[in-house]
């Protein structure tokens, strides 16, 4: 879903409410196979943003939001 919006100006918000805006998303390189297996383990995926600005996993994503537009394209469900 965000791979998919490369190239829109994009609001990510962390679970612990860090916005990073962002045009394009990748799947990152993590430093280690330990934190490759974990991450595995939860169900995230290693992201960065901006070439490299921002790192962080798909499990730490709060909301995904439209900067142009406001709209939230995605709100993770409460715990």
């Amino acid at each position: 879903m965000l791979l998919s919006r490369n190239g829109s100006r994009t609001c990510i918000t962390t679970v612990d409410g860090e916005p990073m805006r962002v045009r394009r998303v990748e799947i990152a390189d993590l430093p280690s196979a330990v934190e490759w297996d974990h991450y595995a383990t939860v169900g995230g995926v290693g992201l960065s943003a901006d070439a490299g600005k921002y790192f962080f996993f798909s499990t730490e994503i709060g909301t995904v939001e439209d900067s142009d537009s406001g709209a939230i394209i995605y709100a993770r469900a409460a715990q």
